[in-house]
């Protein structure tokens, strides 16, 4: 199947009610905040200050893009497996592998439409209040390339976790109690060996901060969440290839 068939047949799947509400959910908060931070700030006179309180789109983004990605992911993967839509695919001939295929494809896009937005509010709502320049001061090419790594590295956590559990409930149980889960491992390590050393940063749901850090002091640190990254791919693909659907 080809890559055009597959998002064809991807986007007839997504128009379920529960996508737009989501899609539009996040659309309405995002432009208001942007409605807001833009009202605010018509009379400033300093460019910097204003820019400054415009960064607040891209914060704002970062914290909820991750839920809603959550939401949209999970709902939509979960709901294939439990009503048989994906085993009913696999009778009618579809390659295992081209349905994994157009589910991150999928993914990759929900998150591009996403992220795509923020950076237009933000550019449009700075460079209005503002000036372009001074809003790339302050979130400038470096900037977006890390967010846009963080959050490409959530979406693939996220999918994984859906292709794993196959089911909504589980899904979103598992995606919000991993960083808990997480948490408790790092203080049973540090009672095991009494140290005050942190294991976080090298588990799942963590390593996306290894991405964040500025400058990145030890490019061998770039090796954790590129590995987890692969098996966020790898192993749910290789889980459904081997598992029999139900």
């Amino acid at each position: 199947m080809t890559l055009r068939n597959m998002l064809a047949v991807e986007l007839v799947k997504f128009n379920v009610p529960l996508n737009w509400i989501a899609l539009g959910v996040y659309s309405l908060l995002i432009v208001g905040l942007s409605i807001v931070t833009l009202n605010s700030n018509l009379d400033v006179t300093n460019m910097d200050a204003a820019a400054g309180e415009t960064i607040q789109i891209i914060r704002f983004q970062m914290n909820l893009m991750p839920m809603f990605l959550a939401v949209v992911i999970i709902y939509n993967v979960g709901r294939e497996f439990g009503t048989g839509t994906v085993k009913k695919n696999i009778i009618d001939g579809l390659k295992r592998g081209d349905w994994v295929t157009g589910k991150v494809l999928t993914a990759v896009l929900i998150f591009l439409a996403f992220f795509g937005l923020g950076l237009i509010l933000y550019f449009g709502v700075g460079s209005f209040v503002a000036s372009f320049d001074a809003v790339f001061e302050k979130y400038g090419w470096e900037a977006v390339c890390r967010d846009f790594l963080v959050m490409l590295y959530n979406v693939t956590l996220i999918l994984a976790i859906a292709l794993l559990t196959r089911t909504i409930i589980l899904g979103f149980i598992c995606y919000l109690f991993l960083p808990v889960l997480e948490g408790v491992l790092n203080i049973v390590f540090q009672a095991a060996f009494k140290s005050d050393d942190s294991i976080l940063l090298f588990l799942p749901s963590n390593a996306k901060s290894l991405l964040i850090e500025k400058p990145i002091d030890n490019m061998w640190m770039l090796l954790v969440p590129t590995v987890y990254f692969t098996l966020f791919l790898v192993v749910p693909y290789l889980f459904f290839k081997r598992k029999d659907l139900k």
